[in-house]
């Protein structure tokens, strides 16, 4: 292959690049610092001291729109069914009865009544702790994940959510989620841990399980748009 063919495009890949570049709303940079704007407040200080400067994150492979982690569990027939579960009658010996029908759990589906692993919350209910002690395999189940909030769990409605791409850029860009849908994405399994985890036990170890001592940290598969591809149409300035 000569070297001139090896820097031609790639044909196929034109009309795509074309459709996504029509993605997205054209925003000026007024309108990107009114939001920006909007977004700082005081309540933002000390919630993200160690988050990554604007450089780091371009130097890095970042998942913007991550999608999954949504649980919408049934309510429990019954109180002694663990949390996310119901409670149905257990036969002497099962292979020689019917099963039940599907649809009870409302078309979703719920965890085994005979799973009772849970997470942990901390006194203020600000974090939660993946129980690790019997966690089975790499991937931590969604209703399972550790969590970690500043301010409470936001409640957003996605048809409102907007990302904005400003700053450094050529073309300040605003997306939906709708639009965010319509790139092509990539799946990848990581893992989590909060800088916290093990924080309690700076000093000596004091926690009575692995989950209480190091349960801030998760694994799952993480589905949505990099960011190098979110910052072909915008293009990053080269100022």
């Amino acid at each position: 292959m000569s070297a001139a063919h090896s820097e031609c495009p790639d044909i196929q890949a034109i009309p795509i690049e074309q459709a996504l570049s029509r993605l997205g709303e054209s925003i000026s940079e007024v309108e990107a610092r009114e939001v920006a704007a909007r977004e700082n407040c005081e309540c933002k200080k000390g919630m993200f001291a160690l988050a990554a400067t604007r450089r780091q994150l371009f130097g890095g492979a970042g998942l913007v729109a991550a999608v999954g982690m949504t649980s919408i569990l049934p309510r429990a027939t019954e109180a002694k069914a663990p949390p996310g579960a119901v409670e149905y009658s257990v036969p002497e010996d099962p292979t020689k009865e019917q099963g039940r029908l599907m649809g009870d759990d409302g078309g979703y589906g719920s965890r085994s009544q005979f799973e009772n692993e849970v997470r942990w919350f901390n006194p203020t209910r600000t974090a939660s702790f993946t129980p690790l002690q019997t966690g089975y395999g790499i991937i931590t189940p969604s209703g399972l994940h550790y969590e970690r909030h500043h301010a409470g769990i936001p409640n957003i409605d996605p048809t409102k959510h907007r990302l904005i791409i400003h700053g450094m850029v050529d073309r300040p860009m605003k997306y939906s989620l709708a639009d965010l849908r319509r790139f092509p994405t990539i799946s990848r399994t990581y893992f989590m841990e909060c800088s916290g985890t093990t924080g309690r036990e700076l000093m000596k170890a004091t926690e009575p399980t692995v989950q209480r001592s190091h349960g801030l940290v998760s694994t799952s598969e993480w589905t949505g748009v990099p960011l190098s591809t979110l910052l072909k149409p915008p293009c990053v300035s080269a100022r």
